[in-house]
């Protein structure tokens, strides 16, 4: 996941979110939803956002934030799931589940 400081670009470059949504080819209220928490953003897209713009994409990261910021606890009990999924054949049934997508879009 990408920390994008979006807000902060649009500001730096006297950009609405109307202006952007124009630039980058969206509908204004799509834009909105990317300024809500837990949003992941692609590479691909910031770099297209970067060169409609016209700006360097390392403007749309967060450099306050720290590696260790980035990353995600793991619940506690993660390791109980795991086992009690593997012991009742679920972790079985969803690879197999995975593997009959995978050979679909072959």
């Amino acid at each position: 996941m990408a920390w994008v400081n979006l807000g902060s670009v649009l500001h730096n470059e006297g950009l609405s979110m109307r202006k952007f949504a124009e630039k980058v080819g969206m509908k204004p209220s799509d834009v909105t939803k990317l300024f809500k928490e837990g949003r992941d953003i692609k590479v691909s897209t910031l770099l297209y956002w970067s060169e409609c713009l016209n700006v360097p994409v390392e403007k749309f990261f967060d450099k306050s934030l720290s590696r260790q910021d980035m990353t995600m606890p793991r619940p506690k009990n993660a390791e109980a799931i795991y086992k009690a999924m593997k012991e009742d054949g679920t972790i079985k049934k969803l690879k197999d589940l995975n593997k009959k997508k995978q050979r679909r879009k072959t």
